[in-house]
């Protein structure tokens, strides 16, 4: 059974000398205070991908901010904005025709061999924060609760405001897609500081 994020494990991590040194000092003394809310999310980024060999975006600087695909505004979050997460969760699906589905499609699809034997990359200030070999995923909805379909990262990770931040698959060399149109999402379990 996996780790769930709480406030309390967060604003432990947050307190954590290195973690807590790296924030702005406004938001540390925010922190502090209690004038920053920690408030339980859940981070996600629903994209069309084009399957092959490399690396592809899932965040870019040009991702926006839409209800149903991304919470997301931009490759950098906003000041005093910090996702604290320690588990992920990778959903795929496929329309037989139509792009631009992200919102409607279901994630629930057996992940075909190329996305199966991807890496899910997440990266924060060009450092890796966390990666995961997607066969670690199961989109087995039989599971007892969506809870179940993450996968426990071990630790908690950051992903710090105005630092530019990135959410990749990287595919083996070969990969196809599975001719269909393919759409990704990645969901981290989190706590996020936000304003009062």
């Amino acid at each position: 059974m996996r780790t769930l994020i709480t406030k309390a494990r967060a604003l432990s991590y947050l307190e954590i000398p290195k973690v807590k040194h790296d924030l702005p000092q406004d938001t540390q003394r925010r922190i502090a205070s209690k004038s920053l809310a920690l408030k339980k999310t859940t981070a996600v980024i629903r994209k069309q991908i084009n399957i092959g060999q490399g690396t592809i975006p899932l965040i870019t600087s040009n991702t926006q901010e839409e209800t149903g695909v991304s919470t997301f505004e931009g490759d950098r979050l906003p000041d005093r904005k910090n996702i604290v997460f320690n588990a992920v969760a990778l959903g795929y699906g496929t329309h037989a025709t139509d792009s631009d589905k992200a919102a409607v499609i279901n994630y629930d699809a057996s992940l075909i061999p190329s996305l199966r034997n991807a890496e899910l990359e997440i990266k924060s200030d060009g450092k890796v924060v966390a990666t995961v070999q997607c066969s670690e995923f199961s989109n087995d909805l039989a599971a007892a609760s969506g809870r179940d379909l993450y996968f426990d990262l071990g630790g908690e990770y950051m992903i710090r405001e105005g630092k530019k931040f990135e959410i990749n698959l990287k595919f083996p060399e070969g990969a196809t897609g599975g001719g269909t149109v393919d759409y990704v999402e990645v969901r981290l379990d989190a706590i996020a500081t936000s304003e009062n």
